[in-house]
């Protein structure tokens, strides 16, 4: 429990062809009470992308991809966040390439009138060829609203 918020952490996987993984990400979701991220029908998302070893290192030009209802591709911009507005509520995959960081990949749902905020941390790609030294999980933090009438 996260200051009154409902947490709960789910495994996803990081990919991407002829490039090495890393261990599962790590995803933690947090619903904060409905008001704080009602919308109206449409959702909003917020993507900020980081350096999984230095927290504060903002990524640009980092590309999001969400598949699902819509397919949508962003940019983040020089402060290591992407926008995404007037999306269709359901379930989507996201998406995070950069180049010199492993690929991430996780699902979110989009509840309708929710905006959500997620927080991904990129590990940087340590080798490029060969057998590559164990590294640190990505993380990733998903925060959205509830449902109607929990908090």
């Amino acid at each position: 429990m996260l200051g009154g918020c409902r947490a709960a952490t789910h495994p996803v996987s990081a990919q991407a062809a002829a490039v090495p993984t890393s261990p599962d990400p790590i995803v933690t979701v947090v619903r904060q009470p409905r008001a704080w991220g009602d919308t109206g029908r449409v959702s909003t998302i917020d993507v900020a992308v980081r350096d999984v070893h230095q927290p504060t290192h903002e990524i640009p030009v980092a590309t999001v991809l969400l598949d699902g209802s819509t397919h949508l591709a962003l940019q983040t911009d020089d402060h290591g966040v992407a926008h995404g507005r007037s999306l269709q509520p359901g379930e989507y995959r996201l998406t995070i390439r950069r180049i010199g960081y492993i690929p991430l990949e996780t699902r979110v749902t989009l509840d309708a009138g929710c905006r959500i905020s997620v927080e991904a941390y990129l590990t940087f790609l340590a080798c490029d060829l060969g057998p590559c030294p164990a590294v640190d999980p990505p993380r990733v933090i998903v925060t959205t609203c509830g449902a109607r009438g929990k908090g």
